[in-house]
């Protein structure tokens, strides 16, 4: 089910190289050179990796080796996201502006933040933002009165609350996006928000002429590593590069012994270790120091069996098998506990249910097959195999 060395494989690998540290460019070119590429399957696994808009910079230095579809597909790509991510940001600035003026602190997550971070064009769907959980209802009102709607996906509101850390929000004058407004980074555990001390450790940047609030380094990549276990993308290649970047920035400042302990008192040892992991990679790690690798709490065969499924799934001769059962079984490696890992595939959120099966996230089929999700669940396992 895997890949070992393959011309598209080795291009994307060596491509991040070279975005990263500047290596490797004369390997590229050697790989053109020889003209033995599946453009068809490079196509696939940039967009499997949502890495459509890295790879137009990356491979502006190869104009005269891509075909001209290619060439359109990566050129149309980067534009498309550049303008999108400018107009995702301004939405974020006027957002940001009317909680600034209601005193309420709110934190971008994931690739809303990173754009600017990083400086780079990301692919990336929804605006994620953080508010402290007591501020819920008046960040709701900030955003009815700006046009937003909730999306509850026919469920009540309670279960999102009990399950989730999260309510989607719509504005229908422009689908373009859903705001996803979090109380929390992941759901509770026994009552309890995952570091809720991160308020305590808020960075702030000033960008645009505004002081704009945003997660400490260390809660960032926590963030990352929790956000694997909600929406099933865990071996994408847009979230290890995240990943690096990060790292390459601020790994020589993070607070390694802050990451441990919350590691073990939180029980995400094992999705801190998967994330180091996939994007070690995609590119070395130099950034990591050696004893995290070994003070990460896992015994040394979960270790192995976490190496070896990236190593077989990162790159998948079936791409549909991979976005659908190789995510189910990571379950079972993401988490501490196998009793949470049980607990999770059954409390399913309903948007990676339906982007799970490939249905509409808020039909209202979807809905129904979503409520009666074991059995149907049962029934594609038995369909698709």
């Amino acid at each position: 089910m895997f890949l070992k060395n393959t011309p598209e494989k080795d291009l994307i690998l060596l491509g991040i190289k070279k975005f990263v540290d500047g290596d490797g460019k004369e390997n590229i070119k050697d790989i053109f050179s020889k003209g033995k590429i599946d453009w068809q399957k490079l196509r696939e696994y940039l967009c499997y990796h949502e890495l459509l808009p890295l790879f137009y910079m990356i491979f502006k230095d190869y104009q005269l080796f891509l075909p001209l579809d290619f060439k359109e597909l990566l050129r149309s790509n980067y534009y498309y996201y550049l303008l999108r991510n400018e107009y995702l940001w301004k939405e974020f600035l006027r957002i940001w502006d009317i909680f600034s003026y209601k005193g309420v602190v709110i934190l971008p997550l994931k690739g809303i933040s990173f754009i600017k971070d990083f400086n780079i064009v990301r692919m990336f769907s929804d605006i994620d933002l953080l508010v402290r959980e007591e501020d819920m209802d008046v960040a709701e009102n900030i955003l009815y009165k700006l046009g937003y709607k909730k999306e509850l996906g026919g469920l009540k509101e309670s279960f999102w609350r009990k399950y989730h850390c999260h309510i989607c929000f719509s504005n229908h004058k422009n689908n373009m996006f859903y705001i996803e407004l979090h109380w929390a980074i992941d759901f509770k555990r026994k009552n309890r928000i995952i570091l809720g001390e991160l308020w305590k450790r808020i960075k702030k940047v000033e960008i645009d002429g505004r002081k704009i609030e945003f997660l400490s380094n260390e809660d960032t990549l926590f963030s990352l590593a929790l956000h694997n276990r909600r929406f099933g993308k865990i071996l994408k290649g847009k979230y290890a590069f995240d990943t690096i970047l990060l790292l390459k920035k601020y790994g020589n400042k993070l607070d390694w012994n802050y990451i441990l302990d919350k590691s073990k008192e939180y029980g995400i040892n094992s999705s801190v270790f998967f994330l180091l992991s996939h994007a070690n990679y995609f590119y070395e790690l130099k950034f990591v120091p050696t004893f995290i690798w070994k003070k990460l709490r896992l015994g040394g065969m979960k270790r192995k069996i976490i190496k070896e499924f990236i190593v077989m799934n990162t790159f998948p001769l079936k791409l549909n098998y991979a976005t659908k059962y190789i995510y189910l079984w990571s379950y079972f490696l993401l988490y501490d506990s196998l009793i949470e890992s049980f607990r999770y595939i059954i409390n399913i959120p309903q948007k990676q249910f339906a982007k799970f099966y490939g249905l509409e996230p808020y039909d209202k089929k979807t809905d129904f097959y979503y409520r009666w999700r074991i059995i149907y669940s049962l029934r594609r396992m038995l369909i698709d195999f």
